[in-house]
């Protein structure tokens, strides 16, 4: 059975919706974030998953939610 996150990420008409109406861009693959390097600090470990286009990211926490 595939994971709904997985789901809405490979499903490209899900994902272009989502780009459009909720300004939501999928990376290709989780990373690191991008804003360690302006010296943010993350009570616990996270990996990036999407943007907004205002360069916001949303991420996975180890304790299994996403934050924005």
């Amino acid at each position: 059975m595939i994971n709904l996150f997985e789901y809405i990420k490979e499903n490209k008409e899900l994902n272009t919706l989502l780009m459009y109406e909720c300004d939501i861009y999928f990376y290709k693959q989780s990373k690191e974030t991008d804003f360690f390097s302006n010296d943010e600090v993350y009570s616990m470990p996270c990996e990036a998953f999407a943007k907004d286009g205002s360069g916001g990211e949303f991420v996975f926490l180890n304790d299994g939610s996403i934050y924005v």
